[in-house]
């Protein structure tokens, strides 16, 4: 059945996304990744409900992929609050025989880099507002839109929860901290890889440049400033949570499979003006000038929250059973579903 990387987020997703799970494809070591109407579809269920007809389309292109590997951080929901909830209707979509591979991160760099990325997206809020009390978020909890994460309540931020909720109704879960994912040793849970493969896939995950760097202590300092001076005019930051319904129309159409001989490539002349218009409009985006004009051009140090913003108790819980994880024989764990016998190898 399918491998499905459901995240968490901000555990080196992209470099597995780019560089390590397409490979496998052409190691013919997996029949498909990330099939796009299939991906397309499962967008839009992370966005909208879908109609009966898009439900039949999904449940028929994931019965097509039944080998394929799908990695999609947003299918675990970046909100701890709604991970029972995911849960559920990812055991819908792919069944109950599907491997789930859940990544994992220290916890303290992990709130910390989530909170550094809803920043970067434009979602621009002090710390202490973002990070809420269970009470405060529960009273809030209608403004949360899913998919679109406005505030954390950390009180519910629990990786080991998160796994038994996932050993609960699927065959097998495949837990790897982010500092294994290197090794590729966790590739031997779900497909039979050999050595010259793997030092492949390790070469191409270790050695790609991190083009999604969370923002430096600068960029972040820099950020907030700008947004305190918006705030003071009336006004603030667009960003991704700024949803346009219009939005939802690309995907609700199919996307065509490439057929015949490519495009001809264009002239060097169209291809120099069309560089120089993406590099305008990335200049004009303050998320590309901090992360590769300040991040890049400055010395980069790493941002920290302010004292007293994450709540130690849960920091402690969660590296528990991060230490747990890192410590595993082969570099990961594989759980079995939770039947009474809590079985573990």
């Amino acid at each position: 059945m399918a491998i499905v990387h459901i995240g968490l987020g901000k555990t080196a997703t992209t470099a597995l996304q780019k560089r390590v799970f397409p490979e496998l494809v052409k190691f013919g070591l997996i029949s498909a990744y990330n099939p796009k109407n299939l991906m397309r579809l499962l967008y839009l269920k992370r966005l909208t409900e879908l109609t009966t007809e898009q439900s039949a389309e999904l449940a028929k292109l994931v019965k097509a992929n039944k080998d394929a590997v799908i990695s999609f951080e947003g299918l675990v929901d970046w909100n701890p609050v709604n991970w029972k909830q995911a849960r559920d209707e990812n055991l819908a979509t792919f069944g109950k025989d599907a491997t789930i591979l859940l990544t994992i991160r220290e916890p303290r760099g992990y709130l910390t880099s989530v909170y550094q990325q809803v920043v970067a997206e434009g979602h621009v809020v002090e710390p202490k507002n973002f990070f809420v009390s269970s009470e405060l978020a529960s009273l809030a909890a209608s403004a949360n839109r899913r998919g679109m994460l406005e505030y954390f309540d950390q009180q519910h931020f629990d990786m080991a929860k998160l796994a038994d909720l996932y050993r609960e109704k699927f065959s097998r879960v495949i837990v790897v901290a982010m500092p294994q994912l290197g090794t590729m040793n966790f590739l031997d849970a779900f497909c039979s890889i050999d050595e010259a493969s793997r030092a492949v896939v390790q070469k191409n995950f270790n050695t790609l440049e991190p083009n999604n760097r969370s923002f430096s202590r600068l960029a972040m300092s820099l950020t907030l400033r700008r947004e305190r001076l918006l705030n003071s005019l009336g006004i603030r930051s667009q960003s991704t949570h700024d949803f346009d319904i219009r939005a939802l129309e690309n995907f609700t159409k199919p996307i065509a499979e490439p057929i015949g001989k490519p495009a001809a490539r264009r002239s060097a002349l169209k291809r120099l003006k069309r560089k120089a218009w993406v590099w305008s409009k990335r200049l004009r985006r303050w998320r590309y000038l901090m992360q590769v004009v300040v991040n890049r051009g400055f010395v980069y140090k790493k941002y920290e929250l302010p004292p007293g913003i994450l709540n130690e108790s849960v920091i402690k819980k969660n590296l528990e059973f991060y230490n747990e994880v890192l410590a595993a024989k082969d570099g990961y764990l594989v759980l079995g579903r939770l039947n009474g016998r809590n079985r573990k190898s």
